[in-house]
């Protein structure tokens, strides 16, 4: 009775080991198959938006090098128009004035659009660039970086470039701030991006993660596989490291 026994505690500690080795292995594989799903679903949003970003850029392009020519030719053709009379005199210069405001408004939507400097000259021109377009005279931007020579993976820099234009237009939509600071470090080919202002932050938490601005920003970090902390009660803050 002894050894049926011990034979059966055995035959049940095997059972239990058995059905205990079963469970994690297919528990590993459950993970790795989500994880392989979760990859899928990553690079196919990440695909969608570079997607979007290619198509806003030959949109830019089209606006820029074909529609704002064209504005200017106009203008030229208006301003070759002789008379003598005085009201039209006044119409004409009207529509040179109208014309150009077309121009400066269909070049503001094409830099909305995309950053054509982003492919040429590489994100810190670009960022630059982009301060310099968005300078309204009620706030100072401060821009302070080491990464002019840095390379960027290019999806990266996408990512980045776009979060920094959300920034900026929440900042001047809803923070009545008077300065901005935006700051971009690379330490051993490891980033470290900053932006911040003076403005009145999020009086409720809640704003801060449901905006659809935020939510864009969270997830372009999230394909970019970055860190982010963000602060918003007193002016606001934020920091990603990637």
């Amino acid at each position: 009775m002894q050894i049926e026994s011990n034979v059966s505690s055995i035959l049940v500690l095997v059972f239990s080991l058995t059905l205990l080795i079963m469970g994690v292995f297919f528990t590993v594989l459950i993970i790795i198959y989500f994880k392989k799903i979760n990859l899928k679903q990553k690079e196919s949003l990440n695909n969608i938006l570079i997607g979007q970003e290619n198509e806003r850029e030959r949109l830019s392009r089209d606006l820029h090098d074909e529609l704002g020519p064209t504005l200017s030719t106009i203008i030229f053709t208006v301003d070759a128009i002789k008379t003598d009379n005085e009201e039209n005199n006044k119409n004409k210069e009207l529509a040179k004035n109208q014309l150009k405001e077309s121009i400066a408004k269909v070049r503001q939507i094409s830099h909305n659009l995309t950053s054509l400097s982003l492919k040429k000259y590489g994100l810190v021109n670009a960022i630059s660039e982009l301060i310099d377009s968005n300078k309204n005279g009620n706030q100072t931007f401060v821009f302070t970086t080491n990464c002019q020579n840095s390379k960027f993976i290019k999806e990266n820099e996408i990512h980045l470039y776009k979060i920094i234009q959300e920034l900026i237009i929440n900042t001047q939509k809803h923070s009545e701030a008077n300065k901005i600071i935006i700051d971009l470090q690379n330490y051993n080919n490891k980033f470290y991006f900053e932006y911040s202002d003076d403005g009145n932050g999020f009086k409720e938490r809640s704003i801060l993660n449901e905006g659809i601005g935020m939510k864009n920003i969270y997830t372009r970090v999230g394909l970019i596989n970055a860190k982010i902390q963000v602060i918003g009660e007193k002016g606001f803050n934020l920091k990603i490291e990637f």
